[in-house]
């Protein structure tokens, strides 16, 4: 599998952003991003500071997905039908 680019990791969606706190007091960020695929992948960050912007949560999520491994595309969905053709039932062969 392939690590994330910057540019899949731009276009992931942020799905939770949560700061665990003890006591009222910051201990990590839990967050979880969406790919374009629908995986979802959590991050857990004590790094960023508990009151960061969005811009800092933004920048380490970025950071950290082009660290991570991407899951992989799937696969293109192939749509098989049957189709009849009625005109020839009943008919013989000779």
């Amino acid at each position: 599998m392939a690590k994330f680019t910057t540019e899949q990791s731009n276009q992931c969606t942020v799905t939770k952003c949560e700061s665990f706190k003890i006591d009222g007091s910051h201990q990590y960020w839990i967050i979880e991003v969406q790919d374009n695929n629908g995986n979802v992948y959590e991050i857990i960050n004590d790094q960023i500071s508990g009151n960061a912007n969005t811009i800092a949560i933004k920048s380490a999520i970025k950071a950290h997905l082009i660290l991570t491994e991407k899951f992989p595309d799937p696969l293109p969905q192939v749509t098989i039908t049957n189709e009849s053709k009625d005109d020839i039932l009943g008919d013989i062969v000779g």
